[in-house]
């Protein structure tokens, strides 16, 4: 009965995590609307950026945008060139991020459990090299949504010289 034959997870919200829960759902609405302004305004004013892959919202799709993910395009050290990025954000008081520095077949629990080679999945493992999240919080307005597009745009072309 409590004997679990492979890895797994235990999804059970505490009340107090239900309650919160319950109390955010009344503002859903209104906080991915903000989120989804602030995409926009992120999409906006990157769109010149030609060294920058944008994250996009297919047709028919509703994007919660709780995470901004852009691409670094250009050759190279691409982690060397993202990780400047985000630095470079991170002094300006942008909270940027590398939310999956590591595809989970090179984490070393995984890598140890799985025996799975580097080089096995080339798509996660260039995703892990190349992708930063800007900040789309409900509570950024306009004018701090326009300072983050202002500042990737300008450690992108630091980094271009």
């Amino acid at each position: 009965r409590y004997e679990p034959s492979c890895l797994g997870t235990n999804y059970r919200l505490s009340e107090i995590q239900a309650a919160l829960g319950v109390a955010q759902l009344a503002k859903l609405s209104k906080l991915l609307a903000r989120r989804r302004r602030n995409a926009s305004i992120l999409t906006s004013e990157l769109a010149g950026a030609s060294e920058i892959q944008l994250p996009t919202e297919p047709e028919g799709s509703l994007h919660s945008w709780n995470l901004y993910t852009i691409r670094i395009k250009a050759g190279g050290r691409h982690s060397t060139r993202r990780d400047m990025i985000v630095k470079y954000l991170r002094s300006k008081g942008i909270q940027a991020g590398v939310y999956y520095p590591l595809p989970i077949n090179l984490m070393p629990y995984y890598r140890e459990m799985l025996r799975i080679p580097s080089g096995s999945f080339p798509n996660s493992e260039l995703s892990a090299r190349t992708v930063l999240s800007l900040p789309t919080h409900p509570r950024l307005d306009e004018k701090n949504m326009a300072f983050v597009a202002e500042m990737t745009t300008k450690a992108i072309e630091r980094l271009s010289r």
